[in-house]
């Protein structure tokens, strides 16, 4: 195989479709590797590393979301783009594979301009991302759902080329982001959701600098800082402070120390702290923001002295607990 060509993987146990695309990225001169069952795609992903993978939603072995989030949370295929393909055609389904991790979504009946198009702008939109970014910034909000969860995507895929987290916690980091964004953009019925303030997310991947002493290595860490003005879910923040005081145990007036009301709010407040594993910092109530971090223990080696970024595979993946 010419490794300067570009290669698709197309996942779809209907073997007509398959082919047929196959032949239309060979005409367009993209390699091909065909795969019938999300088995066979997820092994070809990891061994061959595409640039890009067409996946059917409905496979015979496993659905497609579920092969999706597998790609995305892995780190060895991370950054492999996923457009997703199938017969449904509601916005919904568009936005259950932006859950997912898929970064296009294509329905069926679709046009040859349309799966070359969406190929060449998924690979070109992941090359721009290379080196991947030390730092990001987006929002969650109902208004922009596919773009606030691309997002979660982009930067779930950056944790995993800069830092030593295993497979596992990537996927439950995943797991809590795209929990949070379901407060903020349902995906059964749009049209009927509560508005809510949008929440501004900046996270930051704090490395070590060659030669850093370890003493440091307490900073190094995904730090997150959660801003909403007015504060709807953040204010719930000072709520899940003081029951059992899981994270931050600060000076509370005995009047105060009874359990509060579990509101809908506090609950999907704390399932995402607990499915993400996060440490908080700080929270400044006046400002209506929350600093979050998840720690994991550096390597003088992550980042070398010329600036690039070794391999993961090469760091040592022992975790230091927050």
């Amino acid at each position: 195989m010419d490794s300067m060509a570009q290669t698709v993987l197309i996942i779809d146990d209907d073997r007509d479709i398959n082919e047929m695309l196959g032949r239309l990225a060979q005409m367009a001169g993209w390699e091909y590797l065909k795969a019938e069952t999300g088995a066979d795609g997820l092994r070809l992903a990891r061994r061959e590393h595409p640039d890009v993978v067409i996946l059917d939603m409905m496979l015979p072995d496993v659905d497609g979301y579920a092969i999706c989030r597998d790609l995305t949370c892995n780190r060895s295929t991370s950054d492999i783009p996923v457009i997703m393909l199938s017969c449904m055609c509601q916005p919904s389904d568009a936005l259950e594979a932006a859950f997912c991790g898929a970064c296009r979504y294509l329905a069926k009946p679709f046009s040859p301009d349309a799966v070359l198009t969406n190929m060449r702008e998924a690979v070109n939109s992941n090359r721009s991302a290379t080196p991947p970014p030390l730092s990001g910034h987006f929002e969650l909000t109902a208004t922009e759902s596919v773009k606030s969860l691309s997002a979660i995507s982009r930067m779930i895929r950056d944790i995993a080329l800069l830092t030593p987290l295993h497979d596992d916690e990537l996927e439950a980091l995943q797991k809590a982001f795209i929990h949070l964004a379901k407060w903020f953009i349902p995906k059964d019925n749009p049209a009927t959701t509560v508005a809510r303030t949008p929440l501004s997310v900046d996270y930051q991947i704090r490395l070590p600098s060659p030669g850093q002493a370890a003493t440091a290595e307490a900073d190094c860490g995904i730090h997150w800082t959660f801003g909403q003005t007015p504060a709807d879910l953040l204010a719930n923040v000072a709520i899940a402070e003081r029951p059992r005081g899981r994270f931050l145990r600060l000076p509370t007036r005995r009047r105060r120390e009874k359990r509060p009301i579990e509101s809908a709010a506090y609950r999907h407040w704390m399932t995402f702290m607990e499915l993400g594993g996060f440490t908080l910092v700080e929270h400044r109530k006046g400002a209506g923001s929350v600093h979050l971090v998840k720690r994991f223990r550096p390597t003088s080696l992550m980042v070398p002295a010329d600036g690039t970024v070794l391999p993961v595979s090469s760091i040592a993946t022992t975790q230091l607990k927050g």
